[in-house]
This record gives C-alpha cells, structure tokens and sequence, in this order.
C-alpha cells in the first residue's frame, strides 16, 4: 500500500476535464514548513476547484456537460459534493507517492443517492496508483446526478494529466 513521502521533484498535474473555459485555476499544496527547497505540487484546471456544483458559474456548468454526450436542460451530472479541491488533493499525494507521468482516465458510477459504486480505468500512468485512485474516487460523497429534474444514476469522468519534472 502507498505511503505518504516527502515531494521529491515538482510535479505538475493538469487537469484535462474541461475543455472549453477561459479560466484557469490552480490548486497549490502548502509548502512545507522544514525551510527545505522542496517545491510544492500544483494542478491546474478550467473551473474552481473550490466550488460545488451550485456555485459554479455558467460556463463552467457548460464545461462540466460538454462531458457527456445528452444532457437536457434539466439534466445534471454527478459532481464531488465539496468541490474538486478535496478528490484532487488526495489525487496529488497519491501522484507525490508514485511520481508517475501520463493520463488518468477514469469513470465512477454514481449512483442516485451520490454514492460511488464502482470505477473503471481506461487509462492510469502506473498500475500501482489504480487501487489508491479508486479508494479516492469511491469514499468521494458525489451530488447525485439528475434526469428530468429526478436523481438518477449516472457516470463521474476523472481525467488528469502527470508530469514529473526533475
């Protein structure tokens, strides 16, 4: 099982989720405090991570259904219920563990009361990180998914992008 170390080398994560917002928005982990050189990881992104479904803006709501093929207007997808800032700080020292580069591609199925069921890979950069990314996905409380205004069991895309710099 993975165990948190110390950062060893800056790695940055971008998310590659949200295609056409302007915006960008990064995510800095704190620095550590020993006075070494040890830089910080940092993910970047197209929406807030801090913000929940409800708060985003328009654009950003777009970015998030431009994801699935058919969304009506009354028609939401799952979505971390806190932000992304907590599933994708879990992410990141999951990545500070392994310091492994490449795509993550991943699907939870949500069910109607927000609850991950499952996850499917189609993409990881090291096999070592699928079954810590599927405990961060899985304990992850989503906002249901709505159809026609109704809860609904639906798919949460997960994409991310590792880079590690030396």
């Amino acid at each position: 099982m993975l165990r948190s170390y110390l950062f060893l080398f800056l790695i940055t994560a971008s998310i590659n989720m949200m295609a056409n917002a302007a915006d960008q928005y990064t995510l800095h982990q704190e620095t550590p405090t020993t006075g070494s050189n040890i830089p910080a990881v940092t993910a970047i992104g197209d929406i807030d991570f801090n913000k929940r479904y409800a708060d985003l803006t328009p654009n950003e709501v777009a970015s998030v259904k431009n994801q699935y093929e058919k969304l009506g207007d009354q028609d939401e997808p799952p979505y971390p219920i806190n932000g992304m800032k907590p599933l994708m700080n879990d992410i990141v020292r999951i990545q500070s563990a392994v310091l492994a580069s490449g795509d993550l591609f991943a699907a939870v199925s949500v069910d109607a009361k927000g609850d991950g069921q499952s996850v499917k890979f189609y993409q990881i950069p090291d096999p070592e990180m699928t079954n810590p990314i599927a405990f961060v996905l899985l304990k992850t409380k989503y906002k249901p998914a709505l159809c026609s205004g109704q809860p609904c069991a639906m798919d949460f895309p997960f994409k991310m992008k590792f880079k590690v710099k030396l």
